[in-house]
């Protein structure tokens, strides 16, 4: 619970006016006891191949119906607290690395590509065939790649969008 609260205190999840401000570390315990399910498995990244995922139908279906599910999931158990995408899909990120998070730059870059800024199965479907018509530039080395390479390809992608779109904004 500590290293998510960490983690999205680090992208900025507690500036404004937040819920997470008026609630401490605990308020995580019931959205990762979900997160945890065995039902949400197939989106580790350490287990998940997004080439064969993003390359069969079948594969993709289950994706992207298990990314929007385990949101909605997430939703419904904050559902006093009004949880938006951001707060969600930078949650999804942090915990399975399988998915983008969906902040003004991600979103702005999304656009500029002609991808859905919404987090929904048609956007997730939209990734997938962007990784696959961009896969080799996607798999190489950032800049300043000081780490082994052990960013995730949804990680990486998470990058090039917030790149591209801090590119409209400047």
């Amino acid at each position: 619970m500590l290293h998510l609260a960490a983690y999205l205190a680090n992208w900025g999840m507690y500036q404004g006016d937040t819920f997470l401000l008026k609630t401490d570390y605990t308020i995580y315990g019931d959205v990762l006891y979900e997160m945890l399910k065995k039902d949400y498995k197939n989106l580790w990244t350490k287990c998940r191949d997004i080439d064969a995922v993003a390359g069969k139908s079948n594969e993709r279906k289950e994706f992207a119906e298990t990314l929007t599910g385990v949101s909605a999931k997430i939703k419904e158990i904050w559902k006093g607290y009004n949880a938006s995408d951001l707060l969600v899909t930078k949650m999804l990120m942090g915990t399975y690395g399988s998915i983008l998070g969906y902040d003004r730059l991600v979103v702005e870059g999304l656009k500029q590509h002609g991808i859905s800024p919404n987090f929904c199965k048609e956007s997730i479907h939209n990734l997938l065939n962007f990784y696959l018509m961009n896969k080799e530039e996607l798999d190489r080395p950032m800049p300043l790649h000081i780490s082994d390479g052990s960013y995730t390809r949804m990680r990486k992608m998470d990058m090039y969008f917030f790149v591209r779109g801090g590119a409209l904004t400047r």
